[in-house]
């Protein structure tokens, strides 16, 4: 059966990364004009929720489905979700609602057309994972915006799980920071983006159109916690995104 699938699923990653690219070449004369002004950051949040987002989806053939709607807080807050896929960056707009920035590994300003989305820290917030002094520093520009009143999207695991879907252990950086500014933590589990876009590199790797069914859980108060509460917060939020995924995905990986 694998044999089957290879060029099936070679083709359609060497499409993903035309249609990423290209649908984000057509529109970045725009979203270069845009980030130029502080002003402009709800536009440049604007054109990836309706424009980029919803084309990637049409082009790709993927539906984000949300599996339950939630009323969401005032901002700021800290959206911690699981990562499994470059999806999960792509599709966030259509189960968040709201301006918010994306804290990601520093490689991402290397790639094509993608440094200017991480300027001066305004729309999203590079992390330089290999020294700790950086990440320190990438911290405390997230403190700054969410001061300024934006939420952030920072995934604990840190990066995409070679044993994706399973889960890798929690970092802190993401429950010490929400405890410190005291704003709640809402967790997201993305279901299916595992198995609708794995890792580009990966030619031969699960890929395939479809449902990404999405869970966002209610917001998790953090008013009043303190820095012995971090652990626990972070075991929290593992758990229930642990949960969804014991549920709804796990089963699947035994048939």
């Amino acid at each position: 059966m694998f044999y089957v699938k290879a060029p099936f699923r070679a083709l359609y990653k060497i499409y993903f990364g035309i249609a990423f690219f290209g649908t984000l070449l057509v529109q970045f004369p725009v979203y270069y004009l845009l980030t130029r002004w502080e002003k402009t950051s709800s536009a440049v949040s604007w054109m990836h929720r309706y424009i980029w987002s919803p084309s990637l989806q049409l082009l790709l053939l993927v539906w984000v489905h949300k599996k339950r709607k939630i009323k969401f807080p005032d901002g700021p807050f800290i959206i911690c979700p699981n990562h499994t896929s470059y999806h999960d960056i792509i599709f966030m707009s259509q189960a968040i609602k709201g301006f918010y920035i994306f804290m990601g590994k520093a490689e991402l300003k290397k790639w094509p057309l993608m440094k200017v989305f991480f300027k001066n820290g305004k729309y999203n917030i590079a992390v330089n994972r290999k020294s700790a002094l950086e990440a320190s520093r990438s911290l405390e520009l997230a403190r700054k915006r969410i001061k300024e009143g934006k939420s952030i999207v920072i995934f604990p695991e840190g990066t995409i799980p070679d044993n994706a879907p399973h889960l890798n252990k929690f970092k802190s950086g993401a429950f010490k920071l929400a405890i410190e500014t005291g704003i709640p933590v809402i967790p997201v589990t993305f279901l299916d983006n595992w198995a609708l876009m794995s890792d580009p590199m990966q030619i031969f790797g699960p890929c395939r159109p479809g449902i990404s069914r999405v869970i966002v859980h209610d917001p998790i108060e953090t008013k009043g916690m303190t820095e012995k509460d971090i652990v626990p917060l972070q075991d929290r939020v593992f758990n229930i995104i642990e949960n969804d995924l014991k549920q709804y995905v796990y089963p699947r990986l035994k048939k």
